[in-house]
């Protein structure tokens, strides 16, 4: 099935994972100077994408199961990409965080055959792949979000099993957190100032698990159900306690860290065109 990847919102919610094959064939690129926008059309299929933390470049991971998978890192402001990064073609990359200095990513793998999965760090200046994190603690094996904290030793991933999504923050190879939100959903998005925007349809105001919520004096019966429509959390790592952050959802997935940049990804049958705004007065 092709993924329609202007609904990444909706798909990280629930915490599916994309996996699609890709066939990369050409690049155009448009520009638009009235609209402030620069559009890119590459052939093949996104199944992933993030800002990095201090710069206008995005990483989109193409063709996860493909033989020929690549990393595609792109400037926004001069709209081209910069760099293709071929991926190892024995794994099967499901998700991708930038690293907490911005010099490369952490990439996971998930084996759906045996459910297997492990962590590689790729630097732009060594260019190798290193596994790392081997004795990391999982929730549930299959990794669907990865985000590191920058220029701190916090990152957080997202995992799904049977169904059932929950998030994990760790510093370096150690958990100091895990949330459990059955039966609503979560997922990890980005960090801003030290802390982990989450979009949750669970109550994480009155506890991070069912037992801290279930013991909260203002906690009912019904709440346990969830509310209505999910809803943009900021976790704090050291408090351990979570708050409501009045952010649009869609900016918290497409807008730079600096707010400069929103982007919008349309995904056709053999390609995919993602476009970059700058924003007025940035």
């Amino acid at each position: 099935m092709m993924p329609d990847i202007s609904g990444k919102i909706r798909e990280l919610a629930r915490c599916s994972a994309a996996c699609c094959w890709v066939y990369l064939l050409a690049l155009t690129a448009a520009v638009s100077a009235q609209a402030q926008e620069v559009s890119l059309t590459i052939d093949g299929y996104a199944t992933d994408y993030q800002w990095a933390h201090s710069s206008n470049r995005l990483a989109i991971l193409i063709g996860a199961n493909d033989a020929n998978a690549w990393l595609y890192i792109l400037d926004a402001t001069l709209g081209e990409v910069t760099e293709k990064i071929a991926l190892p073609t024995q794994e099967h990359i499901v998700t991708f965080g930038w690293l907490a200095d911005d010099n490369g990513v952490l990439l996971a793998t998930f084996n759906h055959d045996d459910g297997s999965g492990a962590f590689y760090r790729y630097r732009f200046s060594e260019k190798a792949f290193v596994n790392i994190y081997e004795h990391v603690e999982r929730i549930y094996a299959q990794p669907t979000t990865i985000t590191m904290d920058h220029g701190s030793s916090y990152w957080a991933a997202t995992y799904v099993g049977e169904g059932h999504p929950d998030v994990a923050i760790y510093q370096d190879e150690t958990m100091i957190l895990a949330t459990d939100v059955y039966p609503n959903t979560i997922t990890a998005v980005r960090w801003k100032d030290h802390q982990l925007y989450c979009i949750s349809g669970a109550y994480l105001e009155f506890g991070l698990t069912r037992e801290q919520r279930s013991r909260h004096p203002e906690f009912s019966e019904e709440m346990q159900w969830g509310k209505d429509e999910a809803m943009v959390y900021a976790l704090d790592p050291i408090a351990q306690h979570a708050q409501f952050v009045n952010i649009s959802q869609v900016s918290l997935f497409n807008a730079s860290p600096d707010n400069a940049y929103d982007l919008r990804i349309e995904q056709g049958e053999q390609r995919f065109t993602i476009t970059f705004i700058r924003n007025s007065g940035e």
